[in-house]
């Protein structure tokens, strides 16, 4: 038996990520203010204020699409193990305090804590495991789990005791735990209070978990407030007695909230990022009491639908990825701060294929542009076609940029603007001819997670039961099946080649670098590598006195 690590034997963790990637994080977090560990003492107590992209609305975790739900909520709910940190490839206790895996990497043993608690003072058991996972393998009517390809892997779920719970997968699974890992896998579902009482809501109860801070008081349109758990399972932690989320409804409030000392610390969420003028003025007005930590983040993606015919046919597919000017598109959308890429992010240890040499990607367009002519023509298109483009309302800036591109293909759109629910509902049912939508990672479970057709979300739901998405199962069960690192690195390529190049299924826009300020108060704040949904854990994080 293998005990406390991420993957099975033979398998080599790919450190490539945390070996390339943080020195360009530290060199990006530049003066002033360069963002380093703190030696100091923790100082307990203070409660921070954070920005936050409008009002959380969907409180279930099996529900969450969006960091807008999730960065208020993230501290309520503890997870069974948590991503590593600063190695975002590993993964490390939660809820379990350790595990025990089998030799083909199928069966996984959780050893639970005993002093884990729900914030009604309930403990926390192998029972709540088992009824979070038969809830997500089969959600109550009228409950959608967008994650649940990940319940689905598990066979048979005994409880052993009660801080004992035994996993049996489908087939083994090397990174499994990393699938558990998942940031939007959290134990929000506390079983006396949900079963017999479904379908039920989180906010419903009271948003009742396990993590280091409590629910105080939701105001809409306004704040969303936590408080220090005196009961989290941590000792010593958390640090703060609470967190104050403000909620902003636009971009240049949240700016102005930072700028005149409203807030400690800037969310993350597309468009709330700060951009470079917004920088320069940081670093003019503030000097030394700004700090600044950079990303690369979640790509936008063009989706296509393929019951719409002009998308089934391969040519215009790769009409597109080779007409759209991406070096144009990280200056228009990004003002200059990302890179034309694809899934796995730059200096990822995934990351190896040179996107910058791909017809597409490249610089030169000419060439490009006259093939993409070519091959729309021959598909029947000459005088080009139409098609209604499905876009989340805080999304409508890249959006209109991809429309306005094509045009010079001939190419012509609209774009249909809803909210991220509705859209992610869309998504799903295949109620779209294209849509917008953003995704990333680091490694091949996070790609089966996005592209698998199991997944009721995602890259692919609209094309399954086509021969692409079958091919594209065929190789993610096959990729996260070994143990390999050669292996696993050169079916990541295989995949990448086969999605966006080959088949063109979604043609990428670019690969955002995004920009988080905080107050020189704040320390102990985790920043992710990539993915703005990893490390938004803040029983860490303390307020140094000034």
């Amino acid at each position: 038996m293998r005990r406390n690590i991420l993957w099975g034997a033979g398998f080599v963790l790919v450190l490539a990520v945390l070996l390339v990637v943080l020195p360009d994080l530290a060199e990006r977090r530049g003066a002033p203010g360069a963002a380093v560990a703190s030696t100091e003492k923790p100082e307990p107590g203070g409660i921070p204020r954070v920005g936050n992209r409008r009002d959380p609305d969907v409180s279930d975790p099996m529900q969450w699409t969006s960091i807008t739900y999730a960065q208020p909520q993230y501290n309520l709910y503890s997870q069974l193990v948590r991503r590593g940190y600063p190695d975002e490839t590993t993964v490390e206790p939660d809820l379990a305090e350790r595990w025990d895996v089998s030799a083909d990497d199928r069966v996984y043993t959780f050893h639970l804590r005993k002093n884990a608690k729900w914030h009604d003072g309930k403990p926390f058991t192998a029972r709540d495991v088992e009824y979070w996972v038969n809830r997500g393998k089969t959600p109550p009517a009228g409950v959608l789990n967008l994650f649940r390809a990940t319940f689905a892997e598990i066979a048979k779920l005994e409880v052993l005791d009660d801080r004992t719970v035994r996993m049996t997968l489908v087939k083994g699974r090397p990174g499994f735990l990393f699938d558990l890992a998942t940031n939007y896998n959290r134990m929000a579902h506390p079983r006396h209070l949900f079963e017999g009482k479904e379908p039920q809501r989180p906010d419903a109860v009271g948003y009742v978990g396990t993590g280091p801070f409590k629910f105080k008081r939701y105001r809409r349109g306004s704040l969303f407030e936590i408080e220090k758990n005196p009961d989290y399972f941590m000792p010593g932690l958390p640090y703060l007695d609470g967190i104050q989320y403000f909620i902003t409804q636009d971009a240049a409030t949240h700016f102005a909230l930072f700028r005149t000392g409203r807030l400690d610390l800037t969310g993350r969420a597309a468009g709330w990022y700060m951009t470079s003028p917004q920088i320069d003025i940081l670093k003019r007005e503030m000097g030394e009491r700004v700090r600044f930590g950079s990303f690369f983040n979640v790509a936008w993606h063009l989706l296509y639908n393929p019951s719409f015919a002009p998308f089934a046919d391969v040519r215009v597919r790769k009409a597109i990825t080779l007409w759209l000017n991406r070096q144009e598109a990280v200056r228009a959308i990004e003002e200059g701060q990302g890179v034309p890429g694809a899934y796995f992010p730059p200096r990822a240890a995934y990351a190896l294929i040179d996107w910058s040499r791909q017809p597409g990607w490249r610089a030169s367009k000419e060439a490009d542009r006259e093939e993409a002519k070519r091959l729309l023509a021959e598909a029947g298109y000459k005088n080009g076609f139409s098609f209604v483009l499905l876009t989340r309302d805080l999304w409508v800036r890249p959006g209109e940029w991809v429309l306005g591109d094509l045009k010079g293909l001939g190419i012509t759109a609209t774009l249909d603007v809803v909210d991220q629910p509705t859209r992610s509902k869309r998504n799903a049912e295949g109620r779209f001819q294209a849509d917008l939508l953003t995704i990333q990672g680091i490694a091949l479970e996070q790609m089966l997670a996005d592209f698998h057709t199991s997944n009721t979300t995602g890259m692919l739901p609209a094309w399954k039961g086509r021969p692409e998405a079958a091919h594209v199962d065929k190789l993610l069960d096959a990729a996260v099946a070994t143990a390999d690192a050669a292996e696993r690195k050169r079916m990541a390529t295989e995949l990448e080649r086969y999605i966006y190049i080959d088949q063109a299924l979604v043609a990428p826009i670019d690969v955002p670098r995004t920009t988080q300020a905080w107050l020189d108060t704040v320390h102990g704040y985790r920043q992710p590598i990539v993915d703005q949904s990893v490390h938004n854990d803040m029983q860490w994080v303390w307020l140094k006195r000034r």
